[in-house]
């Protein structure tokens, strides 16, 4: 969802949201974007190297990084893109 602009993205988040619920399954959201993992699920599986690194609420995943690649992960999302790399 994020090359949608804004407006569009919080309303479809929205929606899909009150789908997912109103449904009473579980739903795989595959996404990048950890806000947008927390908003959808209550619990977070990231991946690294095709295996599980981290299962948990995505305050876990947070606050008790399991490892490098988790803390990693989490510190990429919250850096904004620089001219010349990160």
């Amino acid at each position: 969802m994020g090359a949608l602009d804004p407006l569009v993205r919080y309303d479809l988040q929205n929606d899909l949201r009150e789908i997912f619920r109103s449904l009473q399954k579980t739903v795989v959201l595959v996404t990048h974007d950890m806000g947008e993992a927390g908003f959808f699920g209550d619990e977070v599986l990231l991946l690294g190297g095709g295996r599980i690194v981290q299962r948990g609420t995505l305050d876990e995943l947070l606050h008790s990084p399991a490892d490098e690649f988790v803390t990693r992960f989490i510190q990429a999302q919250r850096l904004p893109l620089t001219e010349g790399g990160l």
